[in-house]
């Protein structure tokens, strides 16, 4: 199965009132309208949500092991 990662950005406001903008991902079947999984506020920078996000597109990752890659992306 095929899946399409595509990057989403999120409007945080912290506990001192401060906007952030955070990026994240989400995922559907290729060829679906529906998401079946999204995470929101992973990075800060938008050009590494956009690397994280291409690199799943070109591994074709499986949904099930986002969080593992996700927890692996954080780490480094």
């Amino acid at each position: 199965m095929k899946y399409t990662y595509e990057l989403t950005i999120t409007e945080k406001t912290d506990d001192p009132g401060d906007k952030h903008t955070v990026y994240g991902v989400r995922v559907r079947e290729s060829g679906r309208c529906e998401y079946i999984r999204q995470v929101d506020d992973i990075f800060f920078d938008k050009k590494t949500a956009e690397r994280f996000v291409e690199a799943c597109n070109i591994l074709a990752l499986d949904p099930d092991h986002l969080d593992d890659v996700i927890a692996d992306a954080l780490c480094v």
